[in-house]
């Protein structure tokens, strides 16, 4: 069977819509990460400026 209702068209469009999911997720999960980082040397900075005497 040939056409938009076939098996491997629809597991495809799964396949694809998840790769989508994922994605997504990782660049949501990539930016928290960044962010995480750059508070890390923030306050890492703060935290030396507060103990110079």
């Amino acid at each position: 069977m040939y056409g938009p209702d076939n098996e491997e068209h629809v597991q495809s469009k799964e396949q694809t819509d998840r790769i989508k999911q994922l994605e997504k997720e990782l660049k949501r999960v990539t930016m928290g990460h960044d962010i995480q980082k750059e508070a890390t040397v923030f306050f890492a900075g703060e935290s030396k400026k507060n103990m110079r005497p």
